[in-house]
């Protein structure tokens, strides 16, 4: 009997780190190291115009204020899209409600939500609130040969 071998060519080998909102990527820095030693490639990035360290983030809340969830949602899409395959897209607090706004545009092969923030969504004619600690759908884009 031969056995099923997984599709590498499929297989997620990036991991997209998304920090909330009073943070900056460096609040993920052990989980480099953790996901980094598995063989995954890891991204960390920041929110546009967060590229600074968490306590200036702090001393000039400003920066928060300037951004729109529009505008964070299209840069964080931009990184994935780069890529080569989708990733793994794993996100704390308000970095939780977008992944899952990423999630739902397609982008990545799966998604964690830790801690999410709310998040609210047209669908058809109602409106849908999102967050808390949900379990996302599975995506055919992550499944290898021997999950089907």
């Amino acid at each position: 009997m031969e056995t099923m071998k997984p599709d590498e060519t499929r297989k997620p080998d990036t991991v997209v780190l998304i920090h909330g909102l009073w943070m900056t990527p460096r609040s993920w820095e052990h989980w480099v190291d953790h996901y980094e030693a598995r063989g995954l490639k890891v991204l960390t990035p920041a929110y546009p115009g967060f590229e600074i360290e968490v306590e200036a983030l702090r001393e000039n809340p400003d920066v928060i204020a300037a951004v729109t969830v529009p505008e964070t949602v299209d840069h964080l899409a931009g990184v994935i899209q780069s890529l080569p395959r989708p990733p793994i897209i794993m996100g704390h607090s308000f970095g939780g409600a977008l992944t899952q706004l990423l999630l739902a545009r397609g982008l990545g092969c799966a998604g964690v939500a830790i801690n999410s923030g709310l998040y609210a969504t047209n669908v058809g004619r109602r409106l849908l609130i999102r967050g808390g600690n949900r379990v996302g759908q599975s995506i055919p884009q992550c499944r290898s040969s021997r999950s089907r």
